[in-house]
């Protein structure tokens, strides 16, 4: 199982080299996982923000690649890796920390070792806090990979040139201006990445939160995240 997913990837390259001729759609999925805070509103944090903001996304990965996705937002769980190895990039979005069983701490490792990228993304408590990523960032570290380091990813990161060029790294929306962290594999591919800027917030064009130019460069982040995973 461990090199299964890879058929999927190499095939969506080649429908990226033959200028998506090819009928096999990318296929997005939100990570449904357990909040232990309370977000905006008084409300329980939870995994699922705006899930519509997903879509738009998806509509401008269409627009402004060869990739051709899927409009539909998979939800999964990180208890069934037969579940979660169906999908290139695991993204997560969330405003207060989360935690992780046994299980799923396990599975995201595994799910990392056999190509995959785990995309983690900071929904920011009340415009300013950053939580999500800070917890994020401990389990990562103590225990998917213990003894391992999660780094800043200089602007000169491939991730930040592979498809949109953008020079300053990781465009800011709200938060706290961490920039883009990531994990690598022993032979430089990026595993998982996490940031604290709330770039999924950046990605509607219906509230425009952030302003146009903003917005443009927050989908031109995600999509470069994506290009970056299926040809990694």
């Amino acid at each position: 199982m461990k090199y299964l997913k890879y058929g999927v990837i190499l095939i969506i390259v080649l429908c990226m080299a033959t200028q998506g001729v090819c009928e096999e759609k990318f296929k997005w999925v939100r990570i449904r996982f357990l909040g232990t805070g309370i977000g905006v509103g008084g409300q329980k944090d939870s995994w699922d923000h705006s899930l519509d903001f997903d879509l738009e996304f998806l509509q401008q990965l269409e627009k402004n690649s060869t990739v051709k996705p899927e409009f539909k937002v998979n939800i999964a769980s990180l208890e069934k890796l037969e579940e979660i190895t169906k999908y290139p990039i695991l993204f997560m979005h969330a405003e207060t920390e989360a935690r992780f069983n046994d299980a799923e701490v396990k599975n995201m490792r595994e799910y990392c070792l056999s190509g995959g990228v785990i995309w983690a993304d900071d929904c920011v408590l009340l415009g300013k806090g950053d939580y999500f990523f800070k917890s994020f960032v401990r389990v990562i570290e103590n225990k998917v990979f213990p003894g391992k380091k999660m780094q800043l990813l200089p602007p000169e990161h491939e991730i930040f040139h592979c498809h949109f060029d953008m020079p300053k790294g990781l465009p800011f929306c709200q938060g706290v201006p961490h920039g883009a962290w990531g994990l690598h594999d022993d032979k430089g591919r990026l595993m998982v990445i996490a940031m604290g800027t709330d770039l999924h917030c950046g990605w509607s064009f219906k509230d425009l939160w952030f302003g146009e130019k903003r917005t443009q460069e927050a989908h031109q982040m995600g999509i470069n995240i994506v290009i970056y995973a299926l040809t990694h």
